[in-house]
């Protein structure tokens, strides 16, 4: 019912609180909104599910701070990826059948050694060096904390971030936005 009213007040996006359904172990079918979801995974079983279910996006879990927690969910998630490829055909079967996914989208993520959706980084990020980390290691994009408004310039702080996603294969470009982000705030 709650997505329901969130699509009645027509908000953009839905977070699927992991927290919540998680327990209950009862999660929406996503495909019956119009809205897109966006749901939070910490390994590949918990990612193809929720795209099963409908999901348009995928965030790492909730739980942890800093790049610690963002670079080991992609690091889990890629590794698992790898162990999937190195399976036989049956095998895949074998596990889409155990995992109650589908074996399309299993085979789709072999091909592709990526998830099908967009992954973000989501971990307290307030910081352009977070950021660049998480591009260069591979996430589509990243989700900025709250905090990051809680700073004396919060524009400036946001510019820094977005010119950060742009430029993180370039170090001293990262470098410069991060002093010049940290010495104005």
């Amino acid at each position: 019912m709650e997505a329901k009213v969130m699509e009645a007040c027509g908000v953009a996006l839905i977070d699927e609180d992991e927290q919540l359904t998680g327990k209950s172990g009862v999660f929406i079918k996503k495909y019956e909104h119009g809205a897109p979801f966006i749901c939070g995974i910490s390994n590949l079983e918990e990612a193809l599910k929720r795209i099963a279910e409908g999901a348009a996006m995928l965030r790492n879990m909730h739980g942890g701070s800093g790049s610690n927690t963002f670079t080991g969910h992609y690091q889990t998630i890629q590794d698992e990826i790898k162990a999937l490829a190195a399976k036989t055909d049956d095998e895949r079967k074998e596990y889409a059948t155990k995992n109650n996914v589908p074996l399309g989208l299993v085979n789709q993520v072999v091909q592709l050694k990526r998830l099908p959706v967009p992954f973000f980084a989501d971990a307290d990020i307030v910081l352009p060096v977070d950021v660049a980390m998480a591009m260069d290691i591979g996430y589509d994009g990243v989700i900025v904390s709250a905090g990051a408004f809680t700073v004396a310039n919060p524009e400036r702080r946001m510019r820094s971030l977005v010119m950060a996603a742009i430029h993180y294969k370039n170090p001293r470009r990262i470098a410069a936005i991060s002093e010049d982000c940290t010495s104005k705030d």
